[in-house]
């Protein structure tokens, strides 16, 4: 797979725009916003114009590591 940055793997297709992301956590795109400003919430990347997307392998981890199991473990 070709790298969009050297060193890198990833493609804009696995780019996600904050309302995709809303709806797969079923949240507002409100929401997003006031994790953003809060620095909680998945992370994400701030380009030009207050553009902002969300990498699809960086909110899987997010979401992994903020899985809560049964019991009380986190991860």
């Amino acid at each position: 797979m070709p790298a969009l940055i050297e060193g890198t793997t990833a493609q804009t297709s696995e780019l996600m725009t904050e309302a995709e992301l809303a709806a797969l956590l079923k949240v507002s795109p409100k929401t997003l916003a006031n994790q953003r400003t809060r620095r909680v919430g998945p992370p994400y990347l701030k380009l030009s114009g207050g553009i902002v997307r969300y990498s699809r392998a960086a909110v899987a981890a997010w979401m992994e590591a903020n899985t809560i199991a049964p019991g009380g473990a986190v991860g």
